[in-house]
């Protein structure tokens, strides 16, 4: 991530609180598939024992009366607090409870005199309390939660105000996003968040636009990362935050590797053993540029479909040119000290340096990977995502029908002779 999170720092209790609750309903409701007959046993961790200073004895979710410090030592207490019974009804009805106890006690320091910061942590304490009763339908939540922008404006906290606002617009964008019942149509988020960074293109908004391009780019929504792109690229580039301008020019990158179809395509860089890389030597060839980590999981399983596929075409006048974005040299070095792929690695990185600056990845806003660029023998990119089976697909077009290998004989075994 380019970007701090400190403009959303203060969901970092409420994310805690609706992550526990979250995990516990859905670990005690898994009770309910078990077999019949089968034991449900008892919570690992018991049902809160002793009370907060100041909280009535008999009632665990009693918001107390008490100092901010108290009310907060509440909120905390609720997050270590279990259901008695794993039965889905009781895990509810104990989630209703914990979540409301905690935006209670919240609005209780919001309307004393507590410092900005209690008051701050507060407002996270109530985002996530709203959040997982959202989650649990209640519509009065939903109401609530939209209501806080403006609430919190009066309060004279506008900096926080605005934190929420953005909080508030990414919860929508990730429910729109995963297609959730009830959730705003992609337009509307939209239109949501160009507002908001209308009203100021601050680090709130930029990482606002940078969780959707993540969040679009990740569900492959093409259209909607380059429309995002183009729009907000131009908008944050007259940032004078250093964060913010690397973000535009992300965006700017973007925007070229997602029109690269159809157009050539420049690549340069070092290659692991120090050379300049000539691009030139692939002219009138197919070639697979193909950006990849020694940390990334699916780049390694991407490797081997890219080595089937250099075996079968490379004598037909493929090639594959390897970027790594790896930032430790030396835990590429050792990789492809153990696995030396037959086709050309670059790599920026020396060690003992930081991160890796390395031309074309930036030049493309390549920020995942494996990303695998397929370019024909005219220069011009046919595929910005020919992973897996599209490989073979795009090669098969260019190239023609793989002709398959014979497999090597394998020796007859001997066939057994009588002890003599």
């Amino acid at each position: 991530m380019l970007l701090s999170t400190k403009s959303v720092c203060f969901t970092g209790l409420a994310a805690l609180l609706a992550g526990v609750l979250i995990s516990c309903c859905l670990a005690w409701a898994a009770e309910d598939d078990k077999k019949p007959g089968e034991a449900a046993g008892k919570p690992d961790v018991p049902v809160l024992k002793t009370e907060p200073a100041g909280q009535p004895k008999g009632d665990p979710f009693a918001v107390p009366d008490g100092t901010p410090e108290q009310l907060l030592k509440f909120i905390e207490s609720l997050q270590k607090m279990q259901p008695e019974n794993r039965d889905k009804e009781s895990v509810i009805a104990f989630l209703h409870k914990a979540a409301g106890a905690a935006v209670k006690a919240a609005d209780k320091i919001l309307a004393g005199t507590a410092t900005k910061e209690q008051k701050t942590q507060a407002v996270g304490a109530k985002f996530g309390g709203l959040a997982l009763l959202m989650r649990l339908r209640d519509k009065a939540a939903a109401d609530a939660i939209e209501r806080m922008p403006e609430e919190l404006t009066k309060l004279g906290l506008p900096e926080v105000a605005r934190d929420v606002h953005a909080a508030l617009l990414q919860m929508q964008l990730r429910a729109t996003v995963a297609g959730e019942p009830g959730a705003k149509t992609v337009d509307q988020v939209k239109d949501a968040i160009r507002a908001f960074v209308a009203d100021k293109p601050d680090e709130a908004s930029a990482g606002l636009v940078y969780l959707a391009f993540e969040l679009f780019e990740k569900s492959e929504k093409t259209d909607q990362v380059l429309a995002l792109c183009e729009e907000y690229g131009k908008v944050l580039a007259k940032s004078n935050d250093p964060d913010i301008g690397k973000l535009a020019k992300l965006f700017e990158g973007t925007v070229r590797r997602l029109k690269l179809v159809g157009s050539p395509m420049e690549v340069q860089g070092t290659m692991v053993d120090g050379k300049p890389f000539d691009w030139a030597k692939y002219k009138g060839k197919v070639v697979l540029v193909q950006f990849w980590a020694t940390w990334c999981e699916p780049c390694m399983a991407e490797l081997a479909n890219v080595e089937e596929a250099y075996k079968l075409y490379r004598d037909r006048g493929f090639e594959v040119v390897g970027i790594s974005i790896d930032d430790d040299r030396q835990a590429l070095d050792e990789f492809l000290a153990k696995k030396t792929p037959p086709w050309t690695v670059l790599s920026d990185i020396k060690e003992g340096e930081g991160k890796s600056k390395h031309p074309t990845p930036e030049f493309y806003g390549v920020i995942g990977v494996p990303t695998m660029i397929l370019i024909g023998q005219d220069g011009k990119v046919v595929s910005i995502d020919a992973r897996g089976p599209r490989l073979a697909e795009g090669l098969e077009k260019l190239l023609g029908p793989a002709e398959k290998k014979p497999a090597e004989a394998k020796p007859e075994t001997p066939e057994a002779k009588p002890a003599s």
